[in-house]
Protein backbone atom coordinates (compact mmCIF):
# COMPACT_ATOMS: atom_id res chain seq x y z
CA UNK A 1 0.00 0.00 0.00
CA UNK A 2 2.76 2.65 0.72
CA UNK A 3 4.59 1.78 -2.14
CA UNK A 4 1.25 2.60 -4.56
CA UNK A 5 0.98 5.90 -3.00
CA UNK A 6 1.75 8.75 -5.00
CA UNK A 7 1.16 12.29 -5.09
CA UNK A 8 -1.34 13.15 -7.97
CA UNK A 9 -2.59 16.79 -9.81
CA UNK A 10 -4.30 18.45 -7.48
CA UNK A 11 -2.91 17.36 -4.37
CA UNK A 12 -1.17 19.99 -1.61
CA UNK A 13 2.81 20.08 -2.61
CA UNK A 14 3.18 17.92 0.73
CA UNK A 15 0.67 16.17 2.53
CA UNK A 16 -0.02 13.49 5.06
CA UNK A 17 -1.13 9.96 5.13
CA UNK A 18 -2.27 8.63 8.55
CA UNK A 19 -1.45 5.14 9.55
CA UNK A 20 -5.36 4.28 11.05
CA UNK A 21 -3.78 1.27 13.12
CA UNK A 22 -0.83 3.11 14.67
CA UNK A 23 -1.77 6.12 16.66
CA UNK A 24 0.30 9.38 15.55
CA UNK A 25 2.28 7.37 13.26
CA UNK A 26 2.21 9.47 9.25
CA UNK A 27 3.74 9.07 5.55
CA UNK A 28 4.91 12.67 4.11
CA UNK A 29 3.99 12.71 0.66
CA UNK A 30 5.64 15.33 -1.35
CA UNK A 31 5.43 16.23 -5.19
CA UNK A 32 8.94 15.37 -6.39
CA UNK A 33 7.91 11.38 -4.86
CA UNK A 34 9.79 11.84 -1.60
CA UNK A 35 7.90 9.73 1.74
CA UNK A 36 9.22 10.64 4.99
CA UNK A 37 7.57 8.89 7.94
CA UNK A 38 7.13 10.67 11.22
CA UNK A 39 5.19 9.79 14.37
CA UNK A 40 3.14 13.09 15.66
CA UNK A 41 1.88 13.45 19.55
CA UNK A 42 1.18 16.28 21.66
CA UNK A 43 2.64 17.39 25.45
CA UNK A 44 0.91 19.78 27.57
CA UNK A 45 -0.77 21.55 24.39
CA UNK A 46 2.57 21.59 22.43
CA UNK A 47 2.84 19.50 19.03
CA UNK A 48 6.22 17.46 18.66
CA UNK A 49 7.08 15.13 15.57
CA UNK A 50 9.52 12.91 15.55
CA UNK A 51 11.22 11.81 12.06
CA UNK A 52 11.59 8.25 11.26
CA UNK A 53 13.35 8.54 8.04
CA UNK A 54 12.56 8.09 4.40
CA UNK A 55 10.69 4.75 2.44
CA UNK A 56 12.26 2.83 1.30
CA UNK A 57 15.25 3.22 3.29
CA UNK A 58 12.91 2.89 6.37
CA UNK A 59 11.18 -0.34 5.99
CA UNK A 60 7.47 -0.58 7.27
CA UNK A 61 8.66 -2.83 9.80
CA UNK A 62 11.59 -1.06 11.01
CA UNK A 63 9.18 1.97 11.49
CA UNK A 64 6.50 -0.33 13.38
CA UNK A 65 9.09 -1.07 16.20
CA UNK A 66 10.37 2.77 16.26
CA UNK A 67 6.91 3.50 16.97
CA UNK A 68 6.41 0.87 19.38
CA UNK A 69 9.24 2.72 21.36
CA UNK A 70 8.23 5.59 21.07
CA UNK A 71 4.75 5.23 22.14
CA UNK A 72 5.86 3.16 25.46
CA UNK A 73 8.20 5.97 26.53
CA UNK A 74 5.49 7.98 26.70
CA UNK A 75 3.33 5.95 28.73
CA UNK A 76 6.25 6.10 31.10
CA UNK A 77 6.45 10.48 30.61
CA UNK A 78 9.61 10.16 27.94
CA UNK A 79 9.12 12.63 25.37
CA UNK A 80 11.33 10.87 22.64
CA UNK A 81 12.08 14.38 20.78
CA UNK A 82 13.39 15.82 23.65
CA UNK A 83 15.67 12.39 24.31
CA UNK A 84 17.02 12.92 20.90
CA UNK A 85 17.73 16.23 21.06
CA UNK A 86 19.21 15.95 24.33
CA UNK A 87 21.78 12.93 22.71
CA UNK A 88 22.47 15.28 20.00
CA UNK A 89 23.20 17.85 21.90
CA UNK A 90 25.84 15.53 23.79
CA UNK A 91 27.26 13.79 21.42
CA UNK A 92 27.72 17.72 19.24
CA UNK A 93 29.60 18.56 22.92
CA UNK A 94 31.87 15.25 22.97
CA UNK A 95 32.67 15.88 19.38
CA UNK A 96 33.75 19.85 20.30
CA UNK A 97 35.70 18.46 23.11
CA UNK A 98 37.25 15.74 21.41
CA UNK A 99 38.32 19.11 18.51
CA UNK A 100 39.52 21.41 20.78
CA UNK A 101 42.93 19.61 20.76
CA UNK A 102 46.04 21.95 22.34
CA UNK A 103 46.51 22.68 18.43
CA UNK A 104 42.95 24.22 18.48
CA UNK A 105 43.25 25.87 21.47
CA UNK A 106 46.28 27.85 20.85
CA UNK A 107 45.94 28.41 17.36
CA UNK A 108 42.32 29.37 16.80
CA UNK A 109 41.74 30.70 20.16
CA UNK A 110 44.59 31.62 22.63
CA UNK A 111 47.18 33.30 20.52
CA UNK A 112 44.64 34.80 17.49
CA UNK A 113 42.60 36.53 20.50
CA UNK A 114 44.80 36.93 23.77
CA UNK A 115 48.37 36.24 23.14
CA UNK A 116 49.32 38.00 19.38
CA UNK A 117 48.66 41.70 21.26
CA UNK A 118 50.95 40.74 24.48
CA UNK A 119 54.89 41.66 23.94
CA UNK A 120 55.72 37.81 24.18
CA UNK A 121 53.87 36.61 21.21
CA UNK A 122 57.04 36.04 19.39
CA UNK A 123 58.28 33.53 22.42
CA UNK A 124 54.78 32.25 23.42
CA UNK A 125 54.50 31.03 19.46
CA UNK A 126 57.98 29.67 19.29
CA UNK A 127 57.36 27.69 22.15
CA UNK A 128 54.17 26.19 21.60
CA UNK A 129 55.25 25.57 18.05
CA UNK A 130 59.05 23.66 18.76
CA UNK A 131 58.43 22.38 22.52
CA UNK A 132 54.92 21.94 23.08
CA UNK A 133 53.15 21.18 19.57
CA UNK A 134 55.04 18.28 18.51
CA UNK A 135 54.57 16.52 21.84
CA UNK A 136 50.99 17.10 23.13
CA UNK A 137 49.27 18.92 19.99
CA UNK A 138 47.28 16.31 19.08
CA UNK A 139 45.50 15.75 22.40
CA UNK A 140 42.31 16.56 23.54
CA UNK A 141 42.91 20.26 25.71
CA UNK A 142 41.05 19.18 28.86
CA UNK A 143 43.21 15.51 29.14
CA UNK A 144 46.61 16.76 29.45
CA UNK A 145 47.78 15.95 32.46
CA UNK A 146 50.31 17.21 35.62
CA UNK A 147 52.34 13.59 33.89
CA UNK A 148 52.40 15.20 30.58
CA UNK A 149 53.69 18.35 31.66
CA UNK A 150 56.42 16.95 33.80
CA UNK A 151 57.16 15.24 30.35
CA UNK A 152 57.62 18.71 28.69
CA UNK A 153 59.40 19.72 31.83
CA UNK A 154 61.99 17.08 31.67
CA UNK A 155 64.97 19.30 29.86
CA UNK A 156 65.37 20.98 33.21
CA UNK A 157 68.26 19.57 34.48
CA UNK A 158 70.14 20.32 31.37
CA UNK A 159 68.24 23.48 30.00
CA UNK A 160 66.58 25.00 32.85
CA UNK A 161 64.92 28.31 30.79
CA UNK A 162 64.18 26.36 27.86
CA UNK A 163 62.18 24.01 30.01
CA UNK A 164 60.90 26.79 32.52
CA UNK A 165 59.44 29.32 29.72
CA UNK A 166 58.09 26.21 27.80
CA UNK A 167 55.63 25.20 31.20
CA UNK A 168 55.08 29.11 31.44
CA UNK A 169 53.56 29.59 27.78
CA UNK A 170 51.13 26.25 28.48
CA UNK A 171 50.31 27.53 32.03
CA UNK A 172 49.59 31.32 30.51
CA UNK A 173 47.10 28.87 27.93
CA UNK A 174 44.99 26.91 30.23
CA UNK A 175 44.96 30.39 32.56
CA UNK A 176 43.34 32.02 30.02
CA UNK A 177 41.39 29.14 28.32
CA UNK A 178 39.83 28.80 32.46
CA UNK A 179 39.11 32.43 32.82
CA UNK A 180 36.23 34.77 31.36
CA UNK A 181 37.66 36.34 28.55
CA UNK A 182 38.05 32.98 26.81
CA UNK A 183 34.56 32.79 26.02
CA UNK A 184 33.18 33.54 22.42
CA UNK A 185 30.87 36.20 23.31
CA UNK A 186 30.69 38.33 26.92
CA UNK A 187 28.68 35.80 29.10
CA UNK A 188 29.24 32.56 27.27
CA UNK A 189 30.94 29.27 28.23
CA UNK A 190 34.77 29.91 28.95
CA UNK A 191 36.61 27.48 26.40
CA UNK A 192 37.95 24.71 29.38
CA UNK A 193 36.19 24.61 32.73
CA UNK A 194 39.38 22.17 34.67
CA UNK A 195 42.07 23.35 36.83
CA UNK A 196 45.29 24.02 35.44
CA UNK A 197 47.67 20.90 34.44
CA UNK A 198 50.48 23.03 35.52
CA UNK A 199 49.98 23.91 38.78
CA UNK A 200 51.92 20.95 40.33
CA UNK A 201 54.58 21.59 38.28
CA UNK A 202 57.45 23.87 39.99
CA UNK A 203 61.46 24.77 39.18
CA UNK A 204 63.81 24.21 42.01
CA UNK A 205 65.48 27.51 42.21
CA UNK A 206 68.67 27.45 40.60
CA UNK A 207 72.35 27.47 42.46
CA UNK A 208 74.90 29.43 42.00
CA UNK A 209 76.89 26.18 40.98
CA UNK A 210 74.79 25.67 38.06
CA UNK A 211 74.17 29.19 36.69
CA UNK A 212 77.28 29.59 34.80
CA UNK A 213 76.12 26.19 32.76
CA UNK A 214 73.03 28.04 31.83
CA UNK A 215 73.12 31.94 31.35
CA UNK A 216 75.60 33.70 29.07
CA UNK A 217 79.12 34.76 29.13
CA UNK A 218 80.66 37.79 27.29
CA UNK A 219 82.90 36.98 24.72
CA UNK A 220 86.67 36.94 25.38
CA UNK A 221 88.91 39.28 23.44
CA UNK A 222 90.72 35.71 21.19
CA UNK A 223 86.96 34.80 20.76
CA UNK A 224 85.63 38.66 20.10
CA UNK A 225 88.94 38.71 17.33
CA UNK A 226 88.19 35.52 16.02
CA UNK A 227 84.42 36.46 15.20
CA UNK A 228 84.39 39.67 14.31
CA UNK A 229 87.36 38.90 11.38
CA UNK A 230 85.13 35.81 10.73
CA UNK A 231 82.16 38.07 9.52
CA UNK A 232 81.31 39.15 6.03
CA UNK A 233 79.84 42.49 5.86
CA UNK A 234 78.27 41.32 2.64
CA UNK A 235 75.64 39.32 4.69
CA UNK A 236 73.24 40.95 6.49
CA UNK A 237 73.18 38.61 9.17
CA UNK A 238 76.90 39.65 9.67
CA UNK A 239 76.40 43.26 9.58
CA UNK A 240 73.77 43.22 12.52
CA UNK A 241 76.05 40.52 14.85
CA UNK A 242 78.59 43.55 14.14
CA UNK A 243 76.08 46.15 14.36
CA UNK A 244 74.72 44.48 18.01
CA UNK A 245 78.28 44.26 19.44
CA UNK A 246 79.25 47.87 18.56
CA UNK A 247 75.56 49.55 20.14
CA UNK A 248 74.81 47.09 23.06
CA UNK A 249 71.02 46.27 21.51
CA UNK A 250 69.20 43.40 21.24
CA UNK A 251 69.49 41.62 17.89
CA UNK A 252 65.29 41.72 17.15
CA UNK A 253 66.39 45.84 16.64
CA UNK A 254 68.74 46.27 13.98
CA UNK A 255 67.10 42.71 12.22
CA UNK A 256 64.12 45.31 11.67
CA UNK A 257 65.91 48.48 11.30
CA UNK A 258 63.68 51.08 8.65
CA UNK A 259 65.24 53.80 6.91
CA UNK A 260 62.61 55.53 8.55
CA UNK A 261 63.98 55.47 11.74
CA UNK A 262 67.44 56.63 10.73
CA UNK A 263 68.52 60.49 10.54
CA UNK A 264 71.74 60.11 8.85
CA UNK A 265 72.15 64.05 9.22
CA UNK A 266 72.21 63.98 12.71
CA UNK A 267 73.75 60.85 12.81
CA UNK A 268 70.81 59.08 15.23
CA UNK A 269 68.64 55.53 14.87
CA UNK A 270 65.32 55.91 16.85
CA UNK A 271 64.22 52.74 17.80
CA UNK A 272 60.57 53.50 17.97
CA UNK A 273 58.44 52.14 21.26
CA UNK A 274 56.71 49.67 19.40
CA UNK A 275 59.59 47.72 18.30
CA UNK A 276 61.43 47.95 21.93
CA UNK A 277 61.26 45.92 24.77
CA UNK A 278 60.32 48.02 27.15
CA UNK A 279 57.99 50.04 24.83
CA UNK A 280 59.48 53.06 25.11
CA UNK A 281 61.44 55.05 22.38
CA UNK A 282 65.08 54.68 22.11
CA UNK A 283 67.88 57.03 20.87
CA UNK A 284 70.98 55.59 19.90
CA UNK A 285 73.80 57.68 18.20
CA UNK A 286 75.43 56.19 15.49
CA UNK A 287 79.53 56.44 14.97
CA UNK A 288 81.10 56.22 11.85
CA UNK A 289 81.78 52.15 11.54
CA UNK A 290 78.24 51.86 12.56
CA UNK A 291 77.10 54.16 10.14
CA UNK A 292 79.34 52.01 7.92
CA UNK A 293 77.30 49.09 8.61
CA UNK A 294 74.13 50.38 8.11
CA UNK A 295 74.54 51.36 4.43
CA UNK A 296 73.09 53.10 1.65
CA UNK A 297 69.24 53.03 1.78
CA UNK A 298 67.48 49.87 0.07
CA UNK A 299 64.68 50.35 -2.37
CA UNK A 300 62.41 48.08 0.31
CA UNK A 301 63.27 50.90 2.74
CA UNK A 302 64.53 47.87 5.55
CA UNK A 303 67.99 48.06 5.85
CA UNK A 304 68.90 44.28 6.30
CA UNK A 305 66.74 43.62 3.66
CA UNK A 306 65.84 39.59 3.72
CA UNK A 307 68.13 37.05 1.26
CA UNK A 308 64.95 35.53 -0.01
CA UNK A 309 61.47 36.95 -0.21
CA UNK A 310 60.49 40.18 1.15
CA UNK A 311 60.89 42.00 4.28
CA UNK A 312 64.09 41.55 6.33
CA UNK A 313 66.20 39.47 8.09
CA UNK A 314 64.48 37.59 10.85
CA UNK A 315 65.99 37.80 14.31
CA UNK A 316 66.27 33.48 14.15
CA UNK A 317 68.34 33.73 10.70
CA UNK A 318 70.37 35.98 12.77
CA UNK A 319 70.42 33.91 15.60
CA UNK A 320 70.70 30.36 13.32
CA UNK A 321 74.12 32.07 11.53
CA UNK A 322 75.84 33.36 15.31
CA UNK A 323 75.29 29.60 16.40
CA UNK A 324 76.93 28.24 13.02
CA UNK A 325 79.61 30.79 13.57
CA UNK A 326 80.14 29.32 17.28
CA UNK A 327 80.40 25.91 16.05
CA UNK A 328 82.77 26.31 12.84
CA UNK A 329 85.02 28.79 15.19
CA UNK A 330 84.82 26.35 18.43
CA UNK A 331 83.61 29.71 20.66
CA UNK A 332 82.38 27.30 23.44
CA UNK A 333 79.34 28.99 25.28
CA UNK A 334 76.22 27.68 26.96
CA UNK A 335 73.67 26.47 24.17
CA UNK A 336 70.80 28.79 23.01
CA UNK A 337 72.50 31.89 24.38
CA UNK A 338 73.89 32.87 20.72
CA UNK A 339 73.57 36.75 20.27
CA UNK A 340 72.89 37.64 23.56
CA UNK A 341 77.01 37.03 24.25
CA UNK A 342 77.35 39.73 22.02
CA UNK A 343 74.92 42.36 24.48
CA UNK A 344 76.88 41.08 27.65
CA UNK A 345 80.12 41.45 25.65
CA UNK A 346 79.13 45.41 24.93
CA UNK A 347 78.00 46.05 28.53
CA UNK A 348 81.00 44.51 30.12
CA UNK A 349 83.21 46.30 28.16
CA UNK A 350 81.36 49.67 28.77
CA UNK A 351 81.56 48.81 32.64
CA UNK A 352 85.53 48.10 32.21
CA UNK A 353 86.17 51.81 30.08
CA UNK A 354 84.63 53.22 33.53
CA UNK A 355 80.55 54.35 31.95
CA UNK A 356 78.85 54.43 34.84
CA UNK A 357 75.91 51.72 35.26
CA UNK A 358 73.15 54.73 34.97
CA UNK A 359 74.39 55.22 31.80
CA UNK A 360 74.83 51.56 30.56
CA UNK A 361 71.40 51.20 31.31
CA UNK A 362 70.85 53.80 29.27
CA UNK A 363 73.00 52.83 26.22
CA UNK A 364 71.22 49.29 26.75
CA UNK A 365 67.81 50.83 26.98
CA UNK A 366 67.03 49.26 30.41
CA UNK A 367 64.29 51.02 32.81
CA UNK A 368 65.79 52.41 35.47
CA UNK A 369 63.44 51.70 38.18
CA UNK A 370 64.28 54.79 40.82
CA UNK A 371 61.99 57.29 41.72
CA UNK A 372 64.52 59.01 40.14
CA UNK A 373 64.83 57.57 36.60
CA UNK A 374 60.94 56.65 36.89
CA UNK A 375 59.52 60.44 37.65
CA UNK A 376 62.46 63.40 38.20
CA UNK A 377 65.05 62.56 36.13
CA UNK A 378 63.73 63.72 31.91
CA UNK A 379 67.64 64.33 30.67
CA UNK A 380 68.01 62.08 27.47
CA UNK A 381 72.08 61.41 28.40
CA UNK A 382 72.12 61.70 24.40
CA UNK A 383 75.56 63.28 23.93
CA UNK A 384 77.10 61.41 26.95
CA UNK A 385 75.64 58.22 24.99
CA UNK A 386 77.63 59.07 21.93
CA UNK A 387 81.04 59.53 23.95
CA UNK A 388 80.74 56.24 25.05
CA UNK A 389 79.44 54.58 21.96
CA UNK A 390 82.50 55.82 20.32
CA UNK A 391 84.84 54.82 23.53
CA UNK A 392 83.41 51.29 23.63
CA UNK A 393 83.59 50.79 19.56
CA UNK A 394 87.05 52.33 19.16
CA UNK A 395 88.09 49.33 22.03
CA UNK A 396 86.60 47.11 19.59
CA UNK A 397 88.23 47.67 17.14
CA UNK A 398 91.53 47.93 18.61
CA UNK A 399 91.12 44.47 19.86
CA UNK A 400 89.80 43.14 16.83
CA UNK A 401 92.14 44.67 14.39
Amino acid sequence: MVEALTWREGDPIQFAVKDESRKGLYLRLSKGGTKTWYFAFRRKGKLYRNWYGKFPEKTCGAVAKLWEQDSDKLKVGINPVKEKQLESAELLEEEARESLTLSVLFHEHYFPRYASKKKSARLDEHYFRHRIEPILGSKPADSITWQDVEQLASIRDKQYNTARLTVSTLRKMYNWAASPDSAEQPGGPILLDISNPCRKTRFRPITDREAPQNEPRPLKSDELRALWNHLDDARSTDRILKLQLLTGCRVSEPSGMHESEIDREASEWVLPGSRAKNGRTHIIPLTPAMLELIGAPTKSGFVFEASRGKGHTTESGVSQAMQRYLDLLEINLPRGTRTHALRDTFTTFAARLGIQRELRNRLTNHIDSSIDGRHYNAHDYLEEKRQALRKVGSEILRITG
